[in-house]
């Protein structure tokens, strides 16, 4: 349940990232 739990929060973290990073491309 551990580790499956920390994988689900890494890719949601992924997810986070990607849509700032072209949040931010457009922005700029």
């Amino acid at each position: 349940e551990g580790p499956l739990l920390v994988r689900m929060q890494v890719e949601m973290q992924d997810d986070y990232n990607a849509a700032v990073s072209v949040r931010d491309e457009r922005m700029s």
